[in-house]
């Protein structure tokens, strides 16, 4: 065998485990790892070399270690100048020897560069392992290259792995115990206690606190009520591991003693709440209402629980607190009601306001119905409040509503009665007029009073019977007259006959004298008749006569005015000649009209003044005019050079006694029927007009 002068000790980080080793053999390089101290771990090593020979037939010959096994192919790969080969071989159990062939031996050549892989099963976790060699061989069998352990191989463990925490038992209130799973390879293990999460306050006793090879360790002088972390961290000669994960607990508080006070309230409408005290002094408590953690409003009894809220101490302590019923007043309104064959109940008034009361009455919870007094008594019913009161129910007769009707009759000599309706109906009542039973007849105005008569109503009403009068017929007569001087009263009658009737003549009582218009109104005046009626009293103006005389005058240039005379005398008259008022003065016929001018008289009379020259022929502008004979006796002619139109004869008085049309030269006019006197004839002709003065004998 080739001896391989030491380069020297190589160290190369295992899984689990760092193998330290020796070699006589110069090798290209080499790495090995060895399995876990642990059995059944597994574990792969490598190692490469340089090949001396060529052609060889072992690429790989070894022996393992004591407790280590190794499968053959399946666990065993080599590569020459980087190819992989396909190799073919036989294996044994640990300890013995492993044999592989490469299938094409004319892949090694001198100094080829060999790597090889193996995976080994590590069967016992104790003990000092020992390598024999790793060789090369022909197909004989003889040694052609071989790198050999002359020395033991010492296992020494990696840097353990960290641990995991798992859990806590044996809470106190000064410590617990803390668990971890433990770790091969493990020697000791390390703690870290700490009172916040982050490790930032790690306690003084148990900072990096070497806790020995146990699974294990109970925590002691610790604080009571106090969450504390731990980790853990794996160590043996190699080194230590990193942090384990973090377990917290909390110690358990020191016990309390907790005493309740101010158990006894009474309700105001505020929530209530007991005191406590506690040793040590000063904790805070937290307290529970029938099992509810909202102090009570109402009253009532309440289980109390006072639980101390601190994160050293724990205690309670139970009772029971009472708030009592508050106080309330309460008065009875409505004492005094009216029977009306329904329950009368009184009413409470509270304050607070709207407490429920129960009552009873003479002892009874029903509210009494028929009249009577009643001793009541009153109780608040309420969950907060309490409170009582009595006072007297007097039930008096009921209030019944009396309804008048038939108000209003109108006379006709017979009684009149109003209509009563009450309400209940049906009960008995009277009934006055002005204070008397006895029914009215008369028209007129009575109060009208009707009571009820009954044991268990009472009420009345008041109103007025109005009978008016009835209604009579009047007729006027002596409606018209004429003046004459007295008064000219109007006459009524009535239906019925005999009624006293007043008159007024445009609102004067006094019949009036003179001639003129009166509204006449009649008013019946009786005691139970009514009736009026208007009418026109119309009192003409009496007839009076007007005499016309100088009815003719010779024309002598001076106004002529006709000379008037009036029976009765001394009557203004007015007169117009052809319709004015200023006399004339020339030649002519005028048409005098001569009116009565008197607010009692009346009368108009007319005529024709004539005012003609001295001859008895007027000559016109186309010719004369005859008249013959004048005077005449019975018969006047009239003869003109033109034709005639018109021909009138006037008499004294001014009347128009003939008047004859005409449409010749010549007509005749018959007087013989008139008075003898002096006339004024009127001839019209196509030439003019013309008059002329004629005497009948």
């Amino acid at each position: 065998m080739r001896n391989i002068k030491m380069k020297g000790l190589i160290s190369v980080a295992l899984l689990l485990y760092t193998t330290v080793y020796a070699y006589s053999a110069e090798l290209v390089n080499a790495s090995w790892s060895a399995g876990s101290n642990v059995a059944g771990a597994t574990t792969t090593y490598t190692f490469t070399y340089q090949a001396v020979t060529a052609s060889p037939y072992y690429a790989f010959n070894t022996i393992f270690p004591a407790g280590f096994s190794c499968t053959g192919l399946s666990d065993v790969t080599i590569t020459i100048d980087g190819n992989a080969v396909a190799l073919s071989g036989a294996s044994s159990a640990g300890g013995a020897v492993i044999q592989l062939r490469l299938m094409d031996p004319t892949l090694m050549a001198s100094g080829s560069n060999v790597v090889v892989t193996v995976l080994v099963t590590n069967a016992s976790s104790s003990g000092t392992k020992s390598w024999n060699c790793i060789r090369t061989a022909t197909s004989s069998g003889a040694i052609i290259d071989e790198i050999s352990a002359p020395s033991p191989i010492v296992l020494v463990p990696p840097v353990p792995n960290a641990p995991v925490a798992t859990f806590t038992s044996s809470v106190t209130t000064t410590g617990f115990k803390a668990f971890w799973n433990t770790v091969a390879s493990a020697t000791s293990y390390r703690l870290d206690l700490s009172t916040t999460s982050d490790f930032s306050a790690i306690v003084p006793a148990y900072n990096d606190f070497n806790v020995g090879n146990a699974f294990s360790y109970t925590l002691t002088g610790l604080s009571p009520g106090t969450i504390y972390y731990y980790r853990l961290r794996a160590t043996n000669i190699s080194g230590t591991s990193g942090n384990s994960n973090m377990i917290s607990d909390t110690t358990n508080k020191a016990a309390a003693s907790v005493i309740l006070t101010n158990l006894s309230k009474v309700y105001d409408g505020t929530s209530k709440t007991p005191g406590a005290n506690t040793s040590p002094s000063g904790l805070a408590i937290t307290y529970t209402y029938n099992g509810s953690s909202t102090p009570p409003v109402n009253a009532g009894s309440y289980a109390v629980v006072g639980t101390v809220n601190d994160p050293t101490y724990q205690g309670s302590a139970s009772g029971t607190m009472v708030i009592a019923k508050s106080t309330a007043s309460v008065s009875i309104a409505n004492l005094t009601q009216a029977y009306d064959g329904s329950p009368k109940a009184v009413t409470a008034l509270t304050s607070p306001s709207g407490l429920a009361v129960d009552f009873t009455y003479d002892g009874s919870s029903t509210a009494p119905t028929a009249i009577g007094s009643y001793t009541v008594n009153g109780t608040i019913n309420d969950v907060n409040y309490q409170g009582t009161v009595s006072g007297t129910l007097v039930i008096t007769q009921g209030n019944a509503t009396v309804t008048l009707s038939g108000l209003s009759a109108t006379y006709d000599g017979s009684a009149k009665a109003v209509t009563v309706v009450t309400s209940p109906s049906g009960l008995s009542f009277s009934v006055t007029y002005n204070g008397s039973s006895t029914l009215p007849i008369n028209a007129g105005t009575y109060t009208v009073v009707a009571t009820i008569n009954d044991s268990q109503y009472q009420g009345s009403a008041t109103s007025t019977l109005v009978i008016s009068k009835a209604s009579a017929t009047i007729m006027l007569g002596h409606l018209t007259a004429v003046y004459d001087g007295s008064a000219k009263p109007a006459v009524a009658s009535t239906l019925p006959s005999g009624l006293s009737v007043s008159l007024t003549y445009d609102g004067i009582a006094a019949a009036p004298l003179n001639a003129g218009t009166y509204n006449v109104v009649a008013t019946i005046n009786d005691a139970n008749y009514q009736g009026s009626y208007s009418g026109a009293l119309m009192i003409s103006k009496a007839d009076a006569q007007i005499m016309l005389s100088d009815l003719s005058a010779q024309y002598d240039g001076a106004c002529k005015q006709v000379m008037i005379s009036t029976n009765p005398s001394n009557l203004t008259v007015g007169v117009t000649y052809d319709g004015s008022t200023a006399a004339p003065s020339g030649e002519g016929s005028y048409q005098v009209v001569a009116t009565i001018n008197h607010p009692n008289y009346q009368g108009m009379t007319s005529g024709q003044l004539i005012i003609s020259s001295t001859t008895a022929t007027i000559a016109s502008v186309t010719g004369e005019v005859k008249i013959y004979p004048n005077p005449v006796a019975d018969f006047v002619n009239v003869e003109t050079s033109s034709l005639l139109k018109q021909l009138q004869l006037i008499d004294a008085e001014g009347t128009v006694v003939i008047s004859k049309p005409s449409q010749s030269a010549a007509e005749t006019l018959d007087v013989r029927t008139l008075k003898k006197g002096a006339y004024l004839l009127i001839v019209e002709s196509a030439s003019g007009k013309s008059c002329y003065h004629v005497v009948l004998n």
